[in-house]
């Protein structure tokens, strides 16, 4: 588990979330503002399962970050949670459409963040499981030289052409 990085220019809120996501045995961290965010994220190497993110940052450096971030190589692994004072469906569906699926409008219960924060971790750990398995599955495939496949149904052969060119380093090899 990496730990949460909370995200708020409220010096107040941060004191808070950090205590309450401590208090869940949580490691956690926090930063002011996107350039002390940049720092922490770097400094920490993407060590965080989760960034509790302000949208609300002065001079829109909310947004400015989580494009800092989706650009980065383990930045996509990343779960963020917007958190904001107003619910205007165009800010959602624009934080959607930067990388986010979490939107907490403020103010907010606790067990309501809790539970983001737990299905945050579960999805990140998810992923990086699918990723080392996909992984042994490319390795395995790639130590393969010779095979005799029986295909029952066009939805195996399908299955098969689908998975092995990009397994075998050649998308276009699964084409077919």
């Amino acid at each position: 588990m990496g730990g949460v990085l909370i995200i708020d220019n409220e010096p107040t809120e941060r004191i808070a979330l950090e205590a309450v996501i401590k208090g869940w045995g949580r490691r956690c961290r926090t930063a002011g503002n996107a350039a002390e965010a940049r720092k922490r994220l770097d400094a920490e190497d993407f060590a965080f399962d989760t960034v509790l993110l302000d949208w609300g940052l002065p001079n829109g450096e909310g947004l400015e970050l989580l494009d800092w971030l989706r650009q980065r190589p383990d930045g996509a692994d990343v779960e963020v949670i917007v958190q904001a004072r107003r619910e205007i469906p165009s800010e959602i569906r624009h934080a959607i459409q930067r990388g986010t699926i979490y939107y907490l409008n403020k103010p907010y219960e606790w067990p309501q963040l809790r539970a983001l924060v737990q299905a945050a971790e579960s999805s990140r750990e998810l992923r990086r499981s699918l990723k080392a398995r996909v992984s042994e599955i490319q390795d395995i495939v790639r130590l393969i030289e010779t095979a005799t496949l029986e295909l029952r149904s066009n939805d195996e052969a399908e299955a098969v052409a689908a998975n092995l060119g990009p397994a075998a380093g050649d998308p276009q090899l699964g084409i077919g």
